[in-house]
């Protein structure tokens, strides 16, 4: 991931600091409008950080991230979520069976 903030007033500049320096998920390219990077310089870590040959430790970090986040979705805390549904489920059931 690269980072380039360009406006100073909103949350740009945080943004880009976290996932850049706090995380280590990004590679910070440029900051504001009047501080465009070199053209060249830029075109070869966009290259860099979408190669898949291409080892970098941010893109290893994200990448990281990214399995932790998409294991998250189908974690304990869902099925821990699903089966109290199902046994809420099962209940209301069950009462309706025995008011009927």
């Amino acid at each position: 991931m690269l980072t380039w903030p360009i406006n100073g007033t909103s949350s740009q500049m945080q943004s880009s600091w976290l996932i850049t320096w706090g995380l280590g998920l990004s590679i910070r390219v440029g900051a504001g409008s009047d501080n465009v990077p070199n053209s060249v310089e830029l075109g070869c870590l966009l290259a860099k950080s979408v190669d898949e040959n291409e080892t970098l430790p941010e893109k290893d970090r994200a990448m990281r991230m990214s399995d932790a986040a998409l294991s998250a979705v189908t974690g304990s805390s869902k099925r821990d979520l699903d089966e109290f549904v199902k046994r809420l489920h099962e209940k209301l059931n069950d009462f309706k069976g025995s008011t009927t």
